[in-house]
């Protein structure tokens, strides 16, 4: 499972001071997830599902809309491939 650690090199982050906001935009990605009927997933699609919600809701590199989509489309495809949160 990813880390906050890890998500805030991925938003090319350096301070910890952002910490709390990206530990509560990951659980926010991972409750919008299952919405979408995952559950309990844990897998580098899942992991990059939620860099891109990440992205997404810090408007990385102005480019949020990209994200969104991006993200909107990864979501689509793992509620087909993962229907009931199976691994």
């Amino acid at each position: 499972m990813l880390t906050v650690q890890e998500l805030r090199t991925y938003l090319r982050l350096t301070s910890e001071k952002l910490d709390g906001e990206i530990q509560d935009t990951m659980d926010a990605a991972m409750l919008d997830l299952s919405t979408g009927g995952m559950k309990d997933v844990d897998n580098a699609l899942v992991d990059m599902a939620i860099k891109l919600y990440a992205r997404w809701k810090f408007n990385f590199a102005d480019k949020a809309d990209q994200y969104r989509r991006d993200y909107q489309e990864l979501k689509s495809a793992l509620a087909l491939v993962y229907p009931q949160g199976e691994d």
